[in-house]
């Protein structure tokens, strides 16, 4: 069944109470409070709170939940300006929510606004997402947000500073929303091509590319690609690019993780040695049904000297992931 949800007839979308939000309710009963009268108590802290975030605005202070707990240190002066204008967050929530549908990504709780007629997460995707290791504290960036699903749900980890890259305008603007809603680490969607981004020495980049070369009559009408076929074709980032890019952007010893085709491995291997990347992961995805590699992931160290690890194989569809014969 698709995880969908239609808002127009069941109002937006609540999170199911947490273990704190229930225990808080039995306590208010059993104190003789009435529950209705707690959760109305709540509602007003909360509008409270999105005030004081709409306040923080104005100062400069966005890209913050605005149902964040967590406190952190006013930005410097040069961290405002990694940080999304008033502009992009009202944007954000002007959206026309008429054309999105909402689904959930790796967890039901991790909620994201999708366009049916873009390129939408997919296997690859949660694979990419489930391979990165990301620790609190790192400064991460997605080169090719998309709708930013990814980022949504590597906020949990607490990352201090989240950045996305992502050359389509469309696109750009839901992934932007999506972080708007739930995003607690300071966050940024850079609108344009990664060789334009112009900051460096980040912990962690990662991307989940076009996969299909350009060639043939494909190449002569590239420009009439869709969304959904320009996430998928090498239009605007071939292999070559994206690893110097993430060379580029990444500080010494930084990490790279990426997701491709098999039978790009080896040209991904020799882009790597070329932007003096060591292979520190690779891990193989097989599909069940005909037992045929489909994906790789890869993860390289710059300016690394580590042998390379391989895990054991992921086999899509299998809830174990381990080998099925």
């Amino acid at each position: 069944m698709e995880n969908t949800f239609d808002l127009t007839q069941n109002g937006p979308w609540k999170p199911a109470l947490t273990s704190a939000e229930n225990e808080s309710t039995r306590c208010a009963a059993s104190s003789g409070k009435n529950p209705a009268q707690n959760e109305s108590g709540k509602m007003e802290r909360m509008a409270e709170k999105m005030q004081q975030q709409l306040t923080k605005a104005e100062a400069g202070h966005v890209g913050r939940s605005i149902l964040a707990e967590r406190k952190a240190p006013a930005p410097t002066e040069s961290q405002n300006k990694n940080l999304p204008s008033l502009d992009e967050v009202q944007e954000a929530r002007d959206t026309n929510y008429s054309d999105l549908r909402q689904d959930y990504f790796i967890d039901p709780d991790c909620r994201i606004w999708q366009n049916p007629s873009h390129f939408c997460f997919n296997s690859d995707s949660v694979d990419l997402a489930k391979f990165v290791q990301v620790c609190a504290g790192m400064r991460i960036l997605e080169i090719g947000a998309n709708n930013g699903a990814l980022l949504v749900w590597l906020d949990r980890f607490h990352p201090q500073q989240m950045v996305g890259i992502e050359i389509l305008e469309e696109p750009a603007k839901l992934a932007r929303l999506n972080l708007s809603e739930s995003a607690c680490s300071e966050w940024q969607i850079f609108q344009g091509p990664v060789q334009d981004y112009p900051g460096s020495n980040f912990d962690l980049v990662f991307c989940n590319p076009p996969f299909f070369v350009l060639n043939g009559e494909m190449k002569k009408e590239a420009a009439k690609l869709s969304l959904r076929q320009q996430a998928r074709f090498e239009k605007n980032l071939d292999l070559p690019s994206m690893i110097a890019q993430a060379n580029r952007l990444l500080k010494s010893n930084g990490r790279f993780c990426f997701v491709h085709r098999p039978e790009r491995l080896s040209q991904a291997i020799v882009e790597l040695n070329r932007n003096n990347m060591a292979l520190s992961r690779l891990q193989i995805l097989y599909d069940k049904r005909d037992m045929e590699p489909k994906a790789i992931l890869v993860e390289a160290i710059k300016e690394g000297t580590c042998d390379p690890q391989i895990l054991s194989p992921l086999y899509r569809g299998h809830a174990s992931g381990k080998d099925l014969s």
